[in-house]
């Protein structure tokens, strides 16, 4: 199943779970929810809505969630989401 991309999003679909490929980079990378969200300036509860796939976060969200760990967008895409 290819990646969809409506409207700049990135929308997930049963194969593809952006929301397990964040955890799964802020766990490897030794990262608390709190440290992330920091980042981000936005708070915790926001940060746990995209771990939990309740927002499409945008393909500009994506690319610098990717540039914080320090990957590419087409890794995250290849590495992450298939």
């Amino acid at each position: 199943m290819p990646i969809l991309i409506k409207a700049n999003e990135i929308v997930v679909n049963e194969r593809l779970d952006v929301g397990l490929a964040l955890r799964k980079l802020r766990i490897t990378n030794g990262y608390s929810q709190q440290v992330v969200a920091n980042h981000f300036k936005i708070s915790r509860n926001a940060y746990i809505d995209w771990e939990r796939n309740k927002v499409n976060l945008s393909v500009q969200h994506c690319s610098s969630v990717c540039h914080f760990y320090g990957i590419k967008l087409s890794e995250f895409v290849s590495k992450f989401l298939e």
